[in-house]
């Protein structure tokens, strides 16, 4: 497969890949796809002149809240860095992913590499996920005495770049490729020995692949053993053989700069591994069912019609399935100090799906207890807009939350994110966001910045506008840049197009913005 072939590949996947991403940038890809055949020479026609000494743009890193209060990196790299980066771990994972643990030892169930050199797929998502992990965890419970659960503590900030090298060079991955890999990482972070980027499918393989030493020693050693990326499982018959493993385990991660996460490290007796791991299960598993029953009995559909899904009579049904066990669950979960973010997505999905407008106030009113779970309330919020008729009480609520309530730049882009797909967007809501993106406080995130500048370059008005334009002067990161010619899309065209000729021939990429917004905006 040439490399032309190769990198269209990997933009597929990123493409795949970027729906679960930490940080959002819709219109660059959309961008980028218009024009993919040209970038995508531009891209090969850098890797092959500056060949292992390629020179990526820095990271977009922002904190992703975790439950207890904790965040941890979420980061992007730029599109062409982006698939270089999935270019060079798909070379490398189609040459060793045969030697790892196959996947039908039910050991590894994390990122399992699809073999295929062609899919838009990476990874083995149905052999191997943390469904797959979860039975496992239940075997182990009927076949002894106790299960030991742990996990690695700040996982992926703690991979040793060197370690990393030596274990793809130990299992056989091509030098040049593995040379071309590490000099991406480290110039990304920029002299630190640890660290690779987290949330992207690339990272996602290599993180596997770390631990394939320790996977391996489990495995030879007749330890009963199971794991998904970071999180750690094995089967004992008494405390004092889990104490055993667990030293053996630690003494082993140290090797590759690792340690165990002493909070949440237990040793729990199998009879109660439901009871401590999977507490909802039964009661998720009854409110399944019982919405299987009430679709068979409340909804129908034609079947012959490849649409009758976004066919609003059908969402009309949809809307009549009694969710009343799902909501119980959900508001039972915003009583406790630290919601279960599993249940939380687990509902709101229900939700979304039902467009449930009953748990539609409970929502609104606990977003600052939903923060861990901000990318499932927005797309309930957005699918309960498109049904509900007093769309204000949505784009108020969140518009006076974001003015006075958020603490995390995470969330705060999501909302804002939000906010710019509403159609009913009131004065006191564009007012909300001029007010953070204006304060005189501090620097704003480039995330929030950015979900703010696409928010008033759609809301907002003239002056709005002007505003926008004169920031593109002021010394901002190349997709704050980006950003701004893309927001002043709805500028009076004589203007917007006055000011775009002095910017052409500054960058490539801008230059292709610039033809994208000629082109959609006439």
């Amino acid at each position: 497969m040439e490399l032309t072939d190769k990198l269209l590949i990997a933009w597929k996947r990123i493409k795949k890949d970027r729906r679960t991403d930490f940080i959002i940038g819709d219109f660059e890809y959309d961008v980028f796809d218009n024009y993919k055949d040209e970038l995508l020479d531009d891209l090969k026609e850098k890797i092959i002149k500056e060949g292992v000494d390629y020179s990526p743009k820095s990271l977009r890193n922002i904190r992703v809240p975790k439950t207890s209060y904790t965040t941890r990196p979420g980061s992007i790299p730029s599109i062409p860095d982006r698939i270089y980066y999935q270019y060079l771990t798909d070379e490398i994972a189609h040459e060793i992913e045969a030697k790892l643990l196959p996947v039908e030892n039910k050991i590894v169930h994390s990122y399992r590499y699809s073999s295929s050199r062609n899919s838009e797929d990476m990874f083995l998502f149905k052999e191997a996920s943390y469904t797959t992990f979860e039975e496992k965890t239940l075997e182990l419970s009927k076949a002894f005495n106790f299960v030991v659960v742990t996990d690695i503590s700040s996982y992926f900030e703690r991979i040793y770049h060197h370690n990393l090298e030596n274990a793809l060079r130990g299992l056989g991955a091509t030098h040049e490729i593995v040379q071309a890999l590490m000099n991406l990482i480290r110039k990304w972070n920029k002299g630190n020995s640890y660290s690779i980027p987290q949330g992207i499918w690339p990272s996602d393989y290599l993180g596997n692949v770390y631990l394939d030493p320790i996977d391996k020693f489990m495995m030879r050693t007749g330890h009963n053993y199971c794991r998904y990326v970071d999180d750690i499982r094995f089967g004992v018959d008494s405390y004092a053989d889990a104490q055993k493993i667990l030293l053996t385990l630690e003494e082993n991660l140290s090797l590759i700069g690792l340690t165990l996460n002493d909070a949440k490290t237990k040793i729990i007796k199998s009879e109660q591994i439901e009871d401590e791991l999977f507490p909802y299960k039964s009661r998720i598993d009854e409110i399944k069912q019982n919405i299987l029953l009430e679709i068979e009995e409340k909804v129908t559909y034609n079947p012959y019609s490849e649409d009758f899904e976004y066919d609003e009579d059908y969402y009309d049904q949809l809307s009549k399935v009694d969710l009343s066990s799902a909501r119980e669950l959900f508001l039972e979960q915003l009583e406790l100090d630290y919601p279960n973010p599993s249940i939380a997505r687990f509902c709101l999905k229900q939700f979304k799906k039902y467009r449930d407008q009953e748990v539609l106030e409970d929502v609104l009113n606990n977003l600052d207890r939903l923060v861990v779970v901000t990318p499932r309330v927005v797309d309930y919020l957005k699918n309960i807009y498109k049904s509900i008729d007093n769309k204000k009480i949505i784009s108020q609520s969140v518009a006076r939350y974001i003015e006075n309530d958020t603490k995390y730049d995470w969330q705060l882009m999501w909302l804002l994110q939000l906010l710019n797909e509403f159609t009913e967007i009131e004065k006191d809501d564009i007012q909300s966001v001029r007010k953070i993106i204006m304060s005189p406080k501090g620097n704003l995130h480039d995330a929030v910045l950015v979900s703010a500048l696409l928010f008033l370059g759609k809301h907002g008005d003239s002056a709005d506008g002007e505003w926008i334009l004169n920031q593109y002067e002021i010394n901002h990161s190349s997709w704050v840049r980006e950003t701004i010619l893309y927001a002043i899309r709805n500028m009076p065209v004589t203007k917007r197009n006055h000011y775009y000729n002095y910017c052409i021939g500054q960058d490539k990429f801008l230059d292709k913005i610039i033809s994208f917004v000629k082109m959609k905006y006439q």
